[in-house]
C-alpha cells in the first residue's frame, strides 16, 4: 500500500510550475504540549519530506510562543526549516524549547515578512497551526491584531489558512480561511491532503 506522500505526489508531472511558497507557522504556546505539539512536528517533517521531491516549490517552516506566559513584547520565533536551513530533523527541536504564551500577531507579522524575502515565488500561502487565541495581548485586543496583521500579508499576495487543533470559536473573527483539523488521528494525513491540494491547484501539469 503506498504511502501519504506516494498517493499524493508520484502520480502527477509538476514539471511546469510557476513556483508555490509555503510557510508553515506552528504554535509553540503551553496549551499546545503533548499530542498536539507531537501531531504538529510530525506534519512539519511529512511536509518537508515531500516538498524535496517536488519541483518549484519551497517550504519554511517557523514555531512561535513567548518568553513567559502574559509577557509583552517577547515573541519568540525559531526556524526549523526552509532555504536557509534544510536539516529536517531540526523541526523536531519544535518539541525540545519552553512552551508558554503565544503573540500570534508577532508571530505573523514577523514570519510573514521573512517569508515574502526568502522566496521568488508568484504563489504564496502561509499555514498557520493553532490551537486557541491569542493570550499576548489576549481578548480583542489580540483578536484585532490578528486580523490586522492577516490582512496585511494578504495585500501582499500571501494566501493566509488557518489549521485549527482544538481551535477557538474565536477563529473565524481573525482567518477568512480556517479549517477545523481537531482529530489528531488524522491531523498529519489531513496536512498531507491539504498540502496536496494546494501543490496540484496551483501546478501547470504536462
Amino acid at each position: 500500500k503506498a504511502n501519504i506522500t506516494d498517493r499524493i505526489y508520484n502520480t502527477t508531472d509538476f514539471r511546469r510550475s510557476q513556483g508555490i511558497a509555503v510557510c508553515l507557522l506552528l504554535d509553540q504556546s503551553g496549551s499546545m504540549s503533548g499530542p498536539k505539539s507531537q501531531n504538529a512536528m510530525l506534519a512539519g517533517m511529512l511536509l518537508a519530506h515531500t516538498l524535496r521531491k517536488v519541483p518549484n516549490t519551497e517550504l519554511e517552516v517557523y514555531c512561535h510562543t513567548t518568553g513567559q506566559y502574559n509577557a509583552k513584547n517577547t515573541c519568540k520565533i525559531t526556524y526549523l526549516y526552509g532555504k536557509d536551513q534544510q536539516d529536517i530533523h531540526k523541526i523536531s527541536e519544535y518539541l525540545l524549547q519552553k512552551m508558554s504564551g503565544n503573540a500570534d500577531s508577532q508571530a505573523i507579522k514577523i514570519c510573514g515578512e521573512d517569508f515574502i524575502k526568502k522566496t521568488s515565488f508568484p504563489k504564496k500561502i502561509m499555514i498557520v497551526v493553532s490551537d486557541g487565541e491569542p493570550s499576548e495581548p489576549g481578548g480583542c485586543e489580540g483578536i484585532r491584531l490578528v486580523r490586522d496583521e492577516v490582512n496585511s500579508l494578504e495585500k501582499k499576495n500571501v494566501e493566509v489558512i488557518q489549521v485549527g487543533i482544538e481551535s477557538s470559536s474565536y477563529s473565524a473573527q481573525m482567518f477568512k480561511k480556517r479549517l477545523d483539523y481537531s482529530n489528531l488521528d488524522q491531523f498529519v494525513k489531513n496536512m498531507a491532503d491539504l498540502l496536496g491540494r494546494i501543490v496540484r491547484e496551483n501546478t501547470s501539469y504536462v
